[in-house]
């Protein structure tokens, strides 16, 4: 009997040790699993390290009736968002000259626009998709954003726009992490930068940024 009995413990140590070794395996899988994840996130953020996504501004009546979808989205995003916050950062000296709108826009088109409905007759304007010339463009406009990007018509302001937004193209993985930040109570602001997501915490006086390392994190992680 008890010889049985040690052959049965050896059997169990046996066991519990190949499981050890299992759970480290898939620990280790895991760890590698998210490596890849942040790996193709960033070479995905990368490409898009000059696009900015404009929102708020409506069709115009020139991208009605073109035939270059994109040259009219252009048009329409240099003339009424870009070039007013590029001429105020020529007046901060962050650019040397005003440049003209092919020097500015790469590529341009708007998302497809949302059919209307019973429950949703006046869609919002989908927004403009902008590839830009250049990272100096893109800081120009950004340092400038915030005082000098325009405000919509009366008639706009009327048929129920409130502001326009410029803002990064951000890759589905850190545009969800951002606005799950920006939901919590413990996000003062949250913000993304040169593609990384970066916050402040509500009570800090020092107003320290923190800078998201992964944003396939758990955001109580991230808070911590």
């Amino acid at each position: 009997m008890n010889s049985k009995m040690d052959t049965f413990m050896g059997e169990l140590k046996a066991v519990n040790n190949r499981l050890i070794e299992v759970e480290s395996d898939v620990k280790s899988a895991y760890s590698e699993i998210f490596k890849l994840k942040d790996q193709v996130n960033y070479l995905q953020q990368d490409k898009k390290a000059l696009t900015i996504r404009i929102f708020g501004v409506p069709v115009s009546d020139d991208e009605k009736a073109s035939t270059e979808s994109g040259k009219a989205a252009a048009k329409t995003a240099y003339d009424r968002i870009l070039k007013p916050i590029l001429s105020a950062a020529k007046d901060k000296s962050l650019i040397s000259t005003l440049p003209q709108r092919d020097s500015v826009i790469s590529e341009a088109f708007r998302v497809n626009q949302r059919p209307t409905s019973a429950n949703n007759p006046n869609p919002r304007p989908p927004p403009i998709i902008i590839k830009l010339s250049s990272h100096a463009i893109k800081v120009a406009l950004f340092k400038s954003r915030r005082d000098a990007i325009p405000d919509p018509t009366e008639t706009e302001k009327a048929a129920g726009l409130k502001r326009f937004h410029m803002v990064e193209d951000l890759t589905a993985a850190a545009y969800n992490c951002m606005m799950e930040l920006r939901a919590n109570d413990k996000v003062e602001r949250c913000w993304s930068t040169d593609g990384e997501i970066r916050f402040t915490k509500t009570g800090d006086s020092s107003n320290y940024v923190y800078k998201v390392k992964s944003v396939f994190d758990n955001i109580s992680l991230i808070l911590s």
